[in-house]
């Protein structure tokens, strides 16, 4: 069953759409698929939003689609009984809190997308709600800005996950251990710590920094990247790096306050200084955001010298009024020396009016 629906917090049209849901629920009870999309206010008893997921899930559902973005002041709490030997794909957004029942468990579960929600009750869900979906390969996560919120410390692991795309609000202390992972991309903020991160089998890694606004941001050094190397090792394997501006200016120095990482360039040092990055394994290289000043040049510099295995590199050039760049500025890559003789560049300007 799909319902696609747009919806407003008038009392007349949520007593419409009640009877609406209703009527669908009990003429179509077998159907494998149910997808609703709607926003709603205050008019609309999260009570009655909770009884129909709950119907969709006892009537053996396989694809639950569910976003509903609840404009209210305060988001409501669904408790929702997730024990369930039928689905297959579930995604559940928007702006509301999750409760979940004690007895969680998804034995077929596959691909699972939680957007811009919040848990309620167990500080450990997540990771409770992982471990309950033994066969999960792909999982999505957005974090809502909400007083309850994830713990600081964050330990998920899954033995079967391949693909993994996750958005932090917060600070957070992050530990991640996922040995069959081959897709991994992360926004995370400012001030955030990477403890223990374990991707043996990771293909293409997107990395992306925050500010305290979820905007990608400008660089920030010192203890904000001190606690990146955990990160930086565990993609080394990867063959497509996407690197956010932020990401690449972070590279430079994230072993401490006053050393350099060694995938850094550092203006005065010896052109052949070891690097780690001489082992990477990476084909395509993605740089959003180049400045196209002379720091932003000597980093890619020193990506092309470094990478024996590089075949392709894309750079996607910001260009404002406040600091234009040149097309010659981006031809200039062009001619750049590169370790790997397979190597071609891209470029493009990326124009903000």
């Amino acid at each position: 069953m799909e319902l696609e629906l747009s919806h407003s917090d008038k009392k007349g049209e949520n007593e419409s759409m009640k009877t609406l849901v209703a009527t669908r629920l009990v003429c179509r009870s077998l159907e494998k698929r149910f997808t609703r999309r709607n926003r709603v206010g205050d008019g609309l008893d999260p009570a009655c939003v909770q009884s129909w997921i709950c119907n969709v899930l006892n009537r053996g559902v396989v694809d639950l689609d569910l976003f509903i973005t609840f404009l209210g002041k305060f988001p409501p709490v669904l408790t929702l009984n997730l024990m369930n030997k039928t689905l297959v794909k579930l995604s559940i957004g928007s702006l509301f809190i999750v409760k979940l029942s004690h007895d969680v468990f998804l034995p077929l579960l596959k691909k699972l997308c939680l957007y811009s929600i919040d848990f309620d009750g167990d500080r450990n869900v997540v990771e409770t709600l992982l471990s309950r979906c033994p066969v999960l390969q792909e999982f999505e996560f957005s974090e809502m800005k909400s007083e309850k919120h994830l713990p600081v410390q964050i330990q998920w692991s899954s033995p079967s996950l391949k693909r993994l795309r996750i958005r932090f609000q917060y600070v957070r202390d992050i530990s991640f251990d996922f040995p069959n992972l081959a897709f991994f991309e992360i926004s995370y903020e400012d001030g955030s710590k990477f403890l223990k991160v374990k991707l043996d089998s990771l293909i293409e890694a997107r990395l992306n920094h925050l500010s305290d606004g979820g905007e990608i941001w400008g660089p920030v050094y010192g203890n904000a990247h001190v606690n990146m190397i955990h990160l930086i090792n565990a993609i080394s394997n990867v063959r497509v790096l996407h690197l956010s501006s932020v990401f690449h200016e972070g590279l430079k120095h994230h072993i401490s306050k006053s050393t350099c990482g060694d995938v850094c360039v550092c203006y005065g040092s010896k052109e052949n200084r070891s690097s780690c990055l001489s082992t990477s394994r990476v084909k395509v290289l993605e740089i959003s955001g180049y400045g196209g000043d002379r720091k932003d040049l000597n980093q890619v510099k020193h990506f092309l010298a470094k990478l024996p295995c590089l075949e392709l590199v894309r750079i996607s050039a910001a260009n404002d009024f406040t600091a234009p760049i040149d097309i010659c500025d981006l031809l200039t890559l062009d001619t750049l020396p590169r370790a790997s003789p397979k190597c071609k560049i891209e470029h493009k300007r990326i124009v903000f009016v």
